[in-house]
């Protein structure tokens, strides 16, 4: 029997394991990771759009959980290799042992938005804390409306996942759009911003919409004034923000915007909630 309390301490990181690897881009890696201990396993849990804290290379980082429950394969997380401890968990082989604490933060609401029109609106790597929600509206399908994908990349290279759009896109009442800046010869889908898709989306039903949304910082600010132009209300915009997070529990104080602490009352926040402290600092 496993000791439930084995998660009760958020400071002490447990071991895991790569699982399996899959290197997405040249600059993403995919880790299933799997806790040493296998109890560890069964007990885990977390909400759609929470986070971890991965430990290698002698730093943590926040990593969102892209989907893990129902899976023999892991919890899947999807790094960018940008800084120091990013770098550390994409050199990772299938194999190797990390540190994991979590999870953290509020997730997307997935029960209050049912009986609702989604709209799903990212950025590049950010669709990553959005999978495990989007898997979630997949699984009761019937207990949402219409469903709009909609995920803008800088080049064609990044845009992964390309197996979960097919997948989403052949499910009912479900239309997806991807868009590229730049894009090769080969590419199918939409060229130039993801605003673009936004302004063109027909809403049928704006007070039944809710949208969910990821991504840069100045993408989010310009997709919030089209939907709130189209008269989508403040607390029917949900944004997952992205700040310097260290500890994960509100008591370092590197992610404080405004009264809000991102890791521990976020990432995911109704635009109503932070649109005061967003518009002092302009998204910055």
């Amino acid at each position: 029997m496993i000791d439930k309390n084995i998660f009760a301490d958020p400071y002490l990181p447990h071991e895991v394991f790569v699982a399996r690897r899959v290197q997405e881009a040249q600059d993403i890696v995919s880790l299933y990771l799997v806790f040493a201990n296998p109890a560890a396993n069964l007990d885990y849990s977390f909400q759609p759009g929470q986070f971890n804290m991965l430990y290698c290379g002698g730093g943590e980082a926040p990593i969102s959980i892209v989907s893990g429950h129902g899976t023999a394969q892991g919890y899947l997380h999807t790094v960018r290799t940008v800084g120091e401890v990013t770098r550390a968990l994409g050199a990772l082989k299938e194999g190797d042992s990390l540190g994991l604490r979590g999870p953290f933060g509020q997730g997307w609401p997935i029960n209050k938005i049912q009986g609702k029109d989604i709209l799903v609106i990212t950025g590049g790597i950010a669709i990553a804390p959005v999978v495990a929600a989007i898997d979630e509206l997949m699984r009761n399908r019937d207990c949402y409306g219409r469903l709009s994908i909609l995920q803008g990349v800088t080049h064609d290279a990044g845009h992964i996942f390309s197996r979960q759009y097919q997948d989403w896109s052949s499910a009912p009442n479900t239309e997806v759009g991807i868009t590229s800046m730049e894009a090769g010869a080969g590419w199918r889908h939409h060229k130039g911003l993801i605003t673009t898709l936004v302004e063109d989306l027909p809403i049928a039903d704006i007070a039944n919409t809710v949208a969910l949304m990821c991504g840069p910082q100045a993408m989010m600010q310009a997709t919030t004034a089209i939907l709130t132009g189209k008269g989508l209300g403040d607390n029917s915009i949900y944004i997952s923000m992205e700040r310097n997070m260290h500890c994960g529990l509100g008591h370092c104080g590197h992610c404080q915007l405004g009264e809000k602490f991102v890791c521990k009352d976020g990432p995911v926040f109704s635009y109503a909630e932070l649109k005061q402290a967003l518009t002092l600092e302009a998204f910055a």
